[in-house]
């Protein structure tokens, strides 16, 4: 069975993520210039080589539900079967 994960870009930043259960995606966007890295909302993390990128994450709902307590998740109301 081929798993796919769908991934959704509309000018240059991602807009959706369609993925099946069981799979998880991470996403590294390095267009973060002028972005406050001490800002929370955004997950700014920086790579093993220095350069800051904006982490995120997507996973099914049914996953979500699953994942450990306290552990953050991007919600994905548009994720399909």
């Amino acid at each position: 069975m081929v798993r796919k994960v769908e991934i959704i870009i509309s000018g240059g930043a991602v807009q959706d993520v369609v993925c099946p259960q069981g799979v998880r995606v991470i996403i590294r966007d390095y267009d973060v210039e002028g972005v406050d890295e001490s800002n929370t909302s955004w997950d700014i993390r920086r790579d093993s080589e220095g350069y800051l990128y904006q982490r995120m994450e997507f996973r099914h709902p049914k996953d979500e539900a699953a994942s450990k307590p306290g552990r953050a998740t991007r919600k994905n109301p548009r994720t399909r079967k």
